[in-house]
This record gives structure tokens, sequence and C-alpha cells, in this order.
């Protein structure tokens, strides 16, 4: 029997269960990738428009760097363009920070504007070698035969021109042509 006063185990006040710092402030579904490229934000309501640059991107939204962000709640057309290709999306002012910028979060993203951000954040996390203009098409055609042998010349010859400016040594080429014709 437990003395006068005293609190049993089962009346103890347990220790308030505090959440980590992190997981209050932190709001974001998606990882942050370091990203710059152009911004272009419309104003939905009011017409104005803003000429800025992303310095991070996720699948949820972006920050746009500008000395004059837009309110919170503000719905935006949103156009970021990298390397020729161009992502739009409607989108909701999250965060505004006047002198430094706004967060923003998509709203309405059409499925083949979300493969071409899709691509840009598997580039990021290194999920997606980084591709080349042109490139791209190339490897769909790979499999064709007339491609094959063009890319077997080309790189013979690209070989043999290495190896007779003394860039590749003999045995460097060699060695690279039997591989390239096994």
């Amino acid at each position: 029997m437990a003395e006068p006063g005293a609190l049993d185990d089962s009346a103890r006040p347990e220790a308030p269960c505090r959440p980590d710092r992190r997981t209050r402030t932190e709001r974001r579904a998606h990882p942050r990738f370091h990203f710059t490229t152009s911004a272009e934000i419309l104003d939905l309501n009011s017409g104005a428009q803003c000429s800025a640059r992303t310095s991070d991107i996720s699948l949820g939204g972006c920050f746009i760097d500008t000395t004059s962000p837009f309110a919170v709640g503000t719905s935006v057309k949103l156009r970021l363009t990298q390397e020729k290709k161009v992502f739009v999306a409607e989108a909701v002012i999250t965060s505004s920070m006047a002198g430094m910028g706004m967060g923003v979060q998509f709203k309405d993203v059409a499925p083949p504007q979300m493969e071409i951000l899709k691509r840009w954040i598997a580039q990021l996390s290194g999920d997606l070698t980084p591709t080349f203009a042109g490139f791209e098409e190339a490897e769909e055609d790979a499999s064709d035969p007339q491609l094959q042998g063009e890319l077997s010349y080309t790189l013979n010859e690209l070989i043999l021109a290495l190896m007779r400016k003394g860039i590749l040594s003999e045995g460097q080429g060699r060695e690279m042509l039997r591989r390239l014709h096994g």
C-alpha cells in the first residue's frame, strides 16, 4: 500500500511530449534543391508582372528571389525557363519577405509540365544524369542500325584524329578501337 500523499506510478504526470522544433516549422512535403533559373510571375488578379530568378525548387514549389515580392495568398501564373525547357503552372504565394523574395506553392500543374519538373528534380537529386540538347533524341534512336553504323564510323574517325594529334597514345587509341569494334 502506498504512503499517504505519495503518488503511485500510474498517477505520475508524464513529461510533456514536445515535438522536435524542425517538425513544427518544416511545412514542406518535398525536399528542396538549389536551382537558379529565370522566372516570370504574373499576378492573376491585378495583371502585375515580375521577372526574377529562383533559388531553390521542389515538386511542391520554389523560392523566387526578388526585392518586390507579391503578398501572401496572391494567385499567380509562374513560368520557369531552364536550358530551353519551360515549366508553366498556376501557383499561390505562401511566404513573402520584403527585399528578399517569396515562397511559391504550385497548384495546378498539367501532366506534361509535371514531367518537366520531375526531370529537373531527378537531375538535381542525382537520380538522372543531365542531358544535352539533341542527346535525348539520339538516345531514343540508338537502336536504329543505320544510326549505329554512323556513330561507329564517327567514333572511329574521332579516335584516329586524336591519335594523329598526339592526344591519345597509339596504345590508348588501339584499345579504344578494339572495344568499339568488339
